[in-house]
């Protein structure tokens, strides 16, 4: 068992016996550098998405969460996931950008 219970990808793609699609895509995503660049160069276009446009019942509700979750003496983090559309993104980024910042971390 590794930390916490669980093992690393890394690990457990070795420890895995035979093929399966993990370790595939994996040797893949390590072999072509252009699926990393790819991803880069998506994630930097998220950037210049404007905040102008906010779903406000969204980021009220989230919000309102954030609260709840304090009174019970939680921290609750949002995460963006990281392969959506770019549409997607669109709605999402303003809402993390109005949340307190200690909920939305940046730079992990």
């Amino acid at each position: 068992m590794g930390i916490n219970g669980f093992y690393s990808l890394e690990h457990e793609m070795n420890e895995t016996k035979g093929k399966n699609g993990t370790k595939i895509r994996w040797d893949d995503f390590h072999n072509d550098p252009t699926v990393l660049e790819g991803r880069i160069v998506s994630a930097e276009r998220t950037k210049n998405i404007s905040s102008d446009h906010i779903n406000e019942y969204y980021s009220d509700f989230l919000i309102s969460l954030i609260n709840k979750s304090k009174q019970k003496g939680i921290h609750l983090i949002f995460v963006l996931p990281p392969r959506l559309s770019k549409n997607a993104y669109s709605e999402l980024i303003p809402i993390a950008n109005s949340l307190p910042q200690q909920n939305i971390p940046r730079d992990v």
